[in-house]
Formats: C-alpha cells, sequence, structure tokens
C-alpha cells in the first residue's frame, strides 16, 4: 500500500477541482521537471524547516505590525 503525502498517483488528469484529486507532473516542455522526483507541500514546509528554522516562514501585519514566525 502507498501512503505518504509524496505518494505517485496514477492519473491522466491535468486538472482537479477534488481535494483528493491527483494530477499529472508536467515538465511544461522543457524536460526539468521529469528528471525531478515530486514534492509535497508538507514535505516541502518540513525540509525548509529543518534547513532553515530561524528563517520567517510567515509574516502577517496586525494593527499596522507586521507579526513573523520561524519554521522553528
Amino acid at each position: 500500500m502507498i501512503t505518504g503525502p509524496d505518494q505517485i498517483l496514477p492519473t491522466t488528469a491535468k486538472c482537479t477541482w477534488h481535494p483528493d484529486g491527483a494530477t499529472r507532473v508536467s515538465d511544461m516542455g522543457t524536460g526539468e521537471m521529469a528528471e525531478r522526483k515530486p514534492i509535497s507541500v508538507p514535505s516541502l514546509l518540513v525540509r525548509a524547516a529543518a534547513r532553515a528554522p530561524e528563517r520567517i516562514a510567515l509574516a502577517v501585519k496586525r494593527n499596522g505590525d507586521w507579526v513573523k514566525w520561524t519554521y522553528k
């Protein structure tokens, strides 16, 4: 059984409106993406946090002041 956020689900669809839908990984004609392994947003965030925990991950303006959070 395949589990986890980075699994590759079989599909021929180029887009989806379903939250659990799958889409094809396209190289956009450049050939670059075909050589890269797809990664999910959750895995991307985990990787960014591991590489640079002190970097700003999110910033919002509240009452004219910026509130910032790091990956840590």
